[in-house]
Formats: C-alpha cells, structure tokens, sequence
C-alpha cells in the first residue's frame, strides 16, 4: 500500500492534522477542533501523502473563502472509522460544478491558476486509503469535504490471517 515508495505509519488523528496545518499561513486562517473521539485515535497511512491531500483541500476552502471568513477544520471518530470535515462559507457551487469537481482537469479556477487535479487525487488517495471523499456544497453556503478513513487495526489484517 505505499504511495510512491512512501511506507504507511501509525499516526494519530490529532498529529496527521497538525502535520496537514502546518505549512498553511496568512488568511482565510484555519480553525482545527479534534473532537475527543478521534482525538488520541490512530490511523495507519503514508502521512506526508495523506496531509497533502487534507491541506489540499483546506487550500480549495481558503481559495473559495473571503480573508475574513475562516475554515473549519473537524474530525470525529466513529467504531470503525474517522471522520475529518473541511468547510468554507464561500459562494459554494451549483449542482453541475459539484458533480465534476472530482473528475482529472475539471476546474473553474481561471487559466494558470489550476490544473484540476487537486480534488481528484485527493480522492484518488483517500480511496486507495480505504477510504473515501465526499462533497456537498450549496450556492451561497459554501462547500462541505468529508473524508473518512479506516482506523489503524492493531495487526494488518494481511498478517493476521497468516
């Protein structure tokens, strides 16, 4: 399961989204709660990978966000998995937009200024995660990331049923 020779690790919630934050500067700032339920939680995946794809979806909700308006950054742990949501209160986008927003070189940011990939691997790595991305968003409420992730079990499962 490694990412481009990148080997999985153990890490908690809380550390993965230090590690997605800490590179992000200046405004819209970033508003991060880690609710008790994921806090201490452990997750087994290629972190350098993985907060990329997060901060890259914080970076979409600060691109669509006003400098004033702040991104809200959550996780919440389920039995089975954790639950990390990415809001922004921009303009959000209508029914076509978010239907092809996770699709490769769909973008509507003006030329230059994005590929239309961010979305789309971002997901492509959640999944090979074993997890998934979902958007929802609504004009004028701004837009909705959430990701979910598999807990970190205490032996893989490929070990366990040697």
């Amino acid at each position: 399961h490694d990412q481009a020779g990148e080997t999985t690790e153990i890490i908690s919630v809380n550390d993965l989204l230090d590690a997605a934050v800490s590179e992000l500067h200046g405004t819209p700032k970033v508003d991060v709660a880690c609710e008790d339920s994921a806090h201490a939680q452990q997750l087994r995946l290629p972190t350098t990978t993985a907060s990329a794809a997060i901060r890259a979806l914080i970076e979409n909700a600060r691109a669509a966000s006003r400098p004033d308006q702040s991104v809200h950054v959550s996780a919440h742990g389920s039995a089975e998995a954790c639950t990390i949501v990415v809001q922004d209160r921009g303009e959000g986008m209508d029914q076509h937009i978010l239907q092809h927003a996770t699709e490769p070189f769909f973008t509507t940011k003006e030329t230059g200024k994005g590929m239309g990939l961010g979305l789309f691997l971002a997901r492509e790595i959640f999944e090979r995660l074993g997890g998934k991305l979902q958007l929802e968003s609504a004009q004028n409420e701004g837009t909705t990331a959430t990701i979910t992730l598999p807990w970190a079990t205490a032996t893989p499962i490929s070990e366990s049923t040697r």
